[in-house]
């Protein structure tokens, strides 16, 4: 599910590296639920920062802003 959420994230703003890309965004997803950061947020916004971390990680050239874009949010709130 969260799998799935990374993916059309990462496909839809034209995050590059397919897997190499969702499956660091999924470790740091799954570090999330086990730390329980994502109580009280949408999961959007956690796959979405994760997927953010990951591209940082991989030096692929995509600010914060794109995702929230995507998302339609607010900066601040992601």
């Amino acid at each position: 599910m969260a799998y799935d959420e990374i993916g059309h994230i990462a496909n839809a703003i034209g995050v590059s590296g397919g897997d190499s890309i969702v499956h660091p965004a999924l470790a740091f997803y799954t570090i999330a639920l086990e730390r329980n950061f994502t109580r009280g947020r949408r999961k959007e916004k956690v796959a979405a920062a994760c997927l953010y971390i990951a591209c940082r990680e991989n030096k692929k050239p995509f600010l914060l802003i794109d995702f929230s874009e995507h998302l339609r949010i607010n900066l601040c709130k992601l």
